[in-house]
């Protein structure tokens, strides 16, 4: 196999160990947001939010709901059927589990995309030999890269966050440690824009 290749495997390999932890963060995280930004649940009148909290409600409602909402905070077009009332717990977990398997799927898109071309941009040329990788708590791990004559560790960690607008959205941030290079020199954690350039 090419470096795309063994990389794409790897990495893909790493999401099925991760996918079911990480939808279940996600979807915490929607049920935190919406207790705090959806009134009616503790009986206060939506009229009596500030603009930017109705705002965010909508927003959040619209993500995680996907429903739309008028002004006044008035529901319709809902793909998943209605709910009658907001405090519909079984409809609103329903889509809850609808709605972070979906956000699953984007992650699994964007965590690949994100970390195959990282890791390409920096083993380049090098043909690797081999690449090995272990799973740590709260969506973290390690994989470590072998190539001919260098090799190195990489620590990564998958955040998921809100805006202040109701959109989800991930970074992946890695550090990179232990690099042994082709003329046997070493670096201790050089960031990724040096070992893009020196690797």
């Amino acid at each position: 196999m090419n470096n795309n290749e063994i990389l794409t495997s790897t990495f893909t390999d790493i999401i099925n160990e991760i996918r079911e932890d990480y939808v279940s963060e996600v979807r915490q995280m929607m049920v935190e947001e919406l207790e705090r930004l959806t009134p009616i649940t503790v009986g206060t009148r939506y009229s009596a939010y500030s603009p930017l909290e109705r705002s965010q409600f909508r927003s959040v409602m619209k993500e995680v709901l996907c429903s739309t909402m008028d002004d006044e905070g008035n529901k319709t077009n809902r793909p998943y059927g209605p709910i009658n009332r907001w405090n519909d717990e079984d409809g609103i977990n329903a889509l809850f589990d609808k709605e972070s398997k979906y956000l699953g799927e984007m992650f699994v898109n964007a965590f690949l995309a994100k970390n195959i071309s990282k890791f390409n941009g920096v083993v380049k040329e090098n043909k690797i030999i081999r690449i090995s990788h272990s799973i740590g708590l709260n969506l973290t791990g390690v994989i470590t890269v072998e190539c001919e004559n260098s090799s190195f560790d990489a620590s990564f960690s998958i955040v998921h966050k809100m805006s202040n607008r109701g959109t989800y959205f991930q970074q992946f941030p890695t550090r990179f440690h232990n690099v042994v290079l082709a003329d046997g020199s070493s670096m201790k954690s050089p960031s990724e824009a040096k070992m893009k350039k020196i690797f």
